[in-house]
């Protein structure tokens, strides 16, 4: 079981205040996901500045910018493995990032742009492909 979400925390007199913890549990593992808040924009957007913005809007399915609807989960050592539904499942991570390992075409991609169309450069094949 896979579920992401915000939980708003509370001040010693039970206001809301203007920090979050958000959480992804996977089969009963919390892991913290601090990267989520990171930078919350006025218009609901947040800017991570790895990875550029996203929006948090439709648990577990994160809106990037530039990529579109993918799902990221956090993994080892500060690194993210991203569900894409055109590519599967990839690894990236801060300072790796635009940089994507592509699981089941087992290369790695560069991501150049996007969304539509969105264009990444296959390092093993040196060819742009086109998702």
């Amino acid at each position: 079981m896979v579920e992401v979400g915000f939980t708003d925390m509370k001040a010693a007199n039970g206001t809301p205040s203007s920090s979050r913890v958000d959480w992804l549990e996977v089969r009963g593992k919390s892991v913290n996901l601090s990267w989520y808040s990171a930078y919350p924009e006025i218009d609901g957007w947040r800017t991570v500045p790895w990875l550029g913005r996203i929006s948090v809007a439709l648990d577990p399915w994160v809106f990037h910018e530039h990529m579109s609807w993918i799902q990221v989960f956090e993994g080892q050592n500060g690194s993210f493995v991203i569900w894409d539904p055109e590519i599967g499942w990839t690894w990236t991570a801060e300072g790796w990032f635009p940089y994507l390992y592509s699981y089941g075409n087992t290369c790695w991609y560069y991501f150049l742009s996007g969304p539509s169309p969105r264009w990444f450069f296959n390092l093993n094949t040196g060819e742009w492909e086109l998702f």
